[in-house]
């Protein structure tokens, strides 16, 4: 990973709480502030709080990688068409590893704690890529779990478990930090 990350990928689910929202804005203000990209899955709650927040910056920026020609949220500086994107690396239909593939281009990752199956793909997804093809040059993924809010997963035990079960290797696992807030969240990815 470069010492100065450009962008920064944000993860989690669409229904999130008011509490994770709210903290997510202010991860996108915090990138934004620094002129760091923020690139997000495009749609609501996890996808559209970083982007809502990075647009409330004078240097902040947002691309959403959308799905399947849906539209993307209001606050996104920019859009990228993955019917477009996977014509361009060939993938014969239009999917969500298309859109994760986009996704991953960035420098660094933050996950939004109590997502669904969607963002253990991306996890998984973040973990196989760190071990298998990122080796030069691995990222690093904070997961914001804030201690008041009662989301459920994606704590230091279950990214443990996901370690076991797939044999990460201990340089991989040094690259996931679980923090509390957004800004130990923004400090940790960006090297701060």
């Amino acid at each position: 990973m470069s010492n100065n990350p450009k962008t920064v990928a944000c993860f989690g689910g669409s229904k999130i709480s008011t509490l994770m929202y709210d903290l997510l804005i202010r991860v996108g203000i915090l990138l934004g502030e620094r002129g760091v990209g923020v690139f997000t899955g495009a749609y609501e709650g996890a996808m559209e709080a970083p982007a809502r927040g990075a647009n409330r910056t004078k240097n902040g920026t947002s691309v959403g990688f959308t799905l399947k020609g849906k539209e993307g949220n209001s606050f996104l500086s920019q859009q990228v068409d993955c019917l477009e994107l996977s014509s361009a690396i060939g993938f014969a239909n239009v999917d969500f590893t298309t859109r994760l593939a986009g996704l991953f281009t960035a420098d660094a990752f933050i996950v939004a704690a109590g997502g669904g199956i969607g963002t253990l793909f991306e996890l998984v997804g973040l973990m196989i890529f760190n071990q298998k093809f990122w080796k030069a040059g691995r990222k690093k993924v904070a997961i914001l779990r804030p201690e008041a809010d009662n989301c459920e997963g994606w704590d230091q035990g279950s990214l443990d478990l996901l370690f076991a079960l797939g044999k990460v290797e201990p340089e991989v696992r040094a690259m996931f930090r679980v923090v509390t807030t957004p800004e130990e969240a923004v400090a940790y990815v960006l090297g701060e």
